[in-house]
């Protein structure tokens, strides 16, 4: 617990201002995630909030909002972005557990939440290899044992609400085939190789095909989507507008794992609830390989929940992840180190202009989806995949 910390806040005249005494008139415990801003003068102290703290102190110290109004943590993350350059007392300033260094040019909150966890998982990452059982299951293409380091029980949070795409842009990432892999899952409800082939052109699922059902990979995501008509009953379920707190697909079905071979779901789950106009969504993740999938993932199921709160009505809002193994293999640590010390473009700030034609879940396209001020570093990072 922090106590004599630094705050600051706005003041009557909407100027920023530092505590006259050095003290905040209540204790924070500093607890992951966080915010924390670190002053640059050379006094010790800092001032830390929870994530879970946020709303309740954004409107008693700061007065951002006004009575009865709240302000979402990446709203008020990209608030402060926007004036880090007019706060010369700042030199540090992030989301999430400390990372030794993190640009003032990074406004995007997703390339916020990659540089800490990647950060995180380098500095204090659990590696596979110092476990009193190491029995992993995944191997490299030469049939070597593919360790890993990771950390536990991540979560990341979105509003998705005036549009923001969660996307990384520390190096390229393949939007366009997220999204595609995505309508595969639940609008053809499909598990099969060559339609992701011929239709979307994707064959990265290939090295998991099933040997019980071939051209497969085997009774898993889509196949279970179609099998219990998840898709159907999520949409019908949301289509009333009301508060029901029941709407959740649920991919890892245990007759369906029993049934054939083939990779357990990795983003297994979502959970739906409507929050007056806008629509939010839950996704459970067992395991992310950190550096190939993470930003696919989030990008994939903030597309979900676009379609989906479009298809019923609503407007898409929050976007929460979280994930119970995030790790980097140990193939790919130098890569991490190399993205850790990358550049990225400040301007980069990416937004989805979501304009179908057509409301009806299962007519939405690629063609659909516009994204706008998407500005990646430029280098791509080749990364060997684990199976």
């Amino acid at each position: 617990m922090y106590k004599n910390v630094y705050f600051w806040y706005f003041n009557k005249d909407g100027e920023f201002e530092f505590s006259e005494n050095g003290t905040a008139p209540i204790e924070v415990v500093a607890e992951s995630p966080a915010i924390r801003i670190n002053k640059n003068d050379g006094v010790p102290p800092q001032y830390v909030i929870t994530m879970y703290d946020v709303y309740d102190l954004v409107f008693g110290v700061f007065g951002i909002v006004k009575e009865n109004e709240t302000l979402h943590i990446s709203k008020f993350v990209e608030f402060l972005s926007q004036h880090m350059s007019d706060i010369d007392k700042f030199s540090d300033f992030f989301v999430g557990e400390a990372p030794k260094q993190t640009p003032h040019a990074i406004t995007s909150l997703a390339d916020l939440y990659f540089k800490n966890a990647l950060d995180d998982i380098l500095e204090n990452g659990v590696d596979t290899r110092t476990l009193p059982c190491a029995d992993v299951r995944t191997r490299w293409a030469d049939g070597e044992v593919a360790h890993y380091t990771y950390v536990t029980n991540k979560y990341f949070e979105y509003d998705l609400s005036e549009g923001y795409f969660p996307l990384i842009s520390y190096r390229p990432q393949a939007w366009k085939s997220a999204i595609k892999e995505i309508l595969w899952i639940y609008q053809d409800q499909s598990n099969e190789l060559e339609l992701l082939k011929d239709k979307y052109n994707i064959t990265w699922w290939n090295a998991w095909e099933s040997k019980d059902r071939p051209g497969t990979i085997g009774q898993r995501y889509g196949a279970t989507i179609k099998k219990y008509d998840l898709m159907n009953k999520v949409l019908d379920a949301l289509k009333t507008k009301g508060s029901n707190r029941r709407v959740i697909m649920d991919m890892l079905q245990y007759t369906d794992l029993e049934d054939t071979d083939g990779l357990y779901p990795c983003a297994y789950s979502t959970t739906w609830n409507v929050r007056g106009e806008y629509l939010d969504m839950l996704l459970n993740q067992r395991s992310s390989d950190f550096l190939t999938a993470w930003s696919i993932n989030q990008a994939q199921y903030a597309a979900l929940l676009i379609m989906v709160a479009t298809a019923v009505g609503l407007k898409p809002g929050k976007f929460s992840h979280m994930i119970g193994n995030l790790h980097i293999y140990d193939r790919h640590i130098e890569a991490a180190k190399e993205m850790s010390s990358r550049s990225i473009n400040p301007e980069n700030h990416p937004t989805i202009e979501f304009e179908p034609d057509y409301i009806d879940f299962y007519s939405f396209g690629l063609e659909d989806f516009k994204l706008v001020g998407y500005h990646p570093n430029p280098e791509q990072i080749k990364l060997e995949i684990a199976e």
